[in-house]
């Protein structure tokens, strides 16, 4: 199993409570799946790459990240829950809509 994959099963098959950090971990890994879709809005900034390239992720990654994404804006996130300031809420939460939008 990849390290993103289990950041991925991490969460989609965590009990009620989910760690913030792990669904922090989910989120960075569905949006290294999504950035290699074709067509996709999401990019990944030059700081936040891995040090090395990525071989081609295995498209069944894309179900498994959509299923953590939807864990992560779930109301018994921890994450999602974390946010003092609401303007900050708006803008992350649409940041995880685009990933989701881009795993289809």
């Amino acid at each position: 199993m990849s390290a993103l994959e289990g950041a991925l099963r991490k969460v989609a098959e965590a009990g009620t409570r989910i760690d913030g950090g792990d669904e922090a971990e989910a989120v960075a890994a569905a949006a290294l799946v999504a950035a290699q879709i074709p067509g996709s809005k999401v990019a990944i900034s030059p700081e936040d790459r891995p040090d090395e390239p990525l071989p081609q992720l295995p498209a069944s990654l894309r179900a498994l990240a959509r299923l953590a994404l939807h864990r992560v804006l779930g109301d018994e996130s921890e994450l999602a829950k974390g946010w003092v300031d609401s303007s900050d809420a708006t803008e992350w939460r649409q940041e995880v809509q685009l990933i989701l939008h881009a795993l289809g």
